[in-house]
């Protein structure tokens, strides 16, 4: 993502959107059968299954809030927005495992 803050053409936004969807599509494919495979009990497995579900729409809200309010800025600008969202996300992952 860092080096599309430096590309100003307009289709390195559509390729950085797509990649960021495609990402987004396989997590949320894959994820719920690391959380079934890992063998937690069925109240931990559906505890766990809840707050991925969840957080996938609060991220879409917020991020989408995020991306609204940075569309005033420049592409750079707007990538190293995106840029930090994604590493607060990776934070916030850590703090819950």
């Amino acid at each position: 993502m860092a080096m599309f803050a430096f590309i100003s053409q307009t289709w390195a936004m559509y390729l950085a959107t797509f990649l960021v969807g495609l990402g987004s599509i396989t997590l949320m494919t894959v994820n719920p059968t690391f959380i079934v495979a890992a063998g937690y009990s069925d109240e931990q497995q559906a505890l766990r299954l809840t707050r991925m579900n969840q957080s996938i729409f609060v991220g879409a809200v917020v991020m989408g809030a995020v991306l609204a309010l940075s569309e005033a800025l420049c592409s750079h600008g707007a990538f190293v927005v995106v840029g930090i969202s994604a590493l607060l996300a990776l934070l916030v992952t850590r703090i819950d495992s």
